[in-house]
């Protein structure tokens, strides 16, 4: 006796399946990624965390522009 409808199971086949481990390599690298910016952005005006800003922390216009022409 055979069913029909959502009774019915087929057997899966692995050729459709390729795409699988593509899709985990990438969301295993997603998910790191996204929690570092998020992260990142939850921190960012403090360049030590609750203590200093980064424009406190910054030096001089003048040293960095030393620094931007030797770069």
């Amino acid at each position: 006796m055979k069913t029909k409808g959502a009774l019915q199971m087929k057997a899966i086949s692995w050729d459709k399946l390729t795409w699988a481990p593509a899709v985990i390599g990438r969301v295993l690298i997603a998910v790191p990624v996204l929690g570092f910016i998020g992260l990142a952005c939850s921190i960012y005006p403090l360049g030590v965390i609750d203590r200093l800003t980064i424009w406190q922390a910054a030096s001089r216009t003048a040293a960095l522009t030393v620094i931007l022409i030797g770069v």
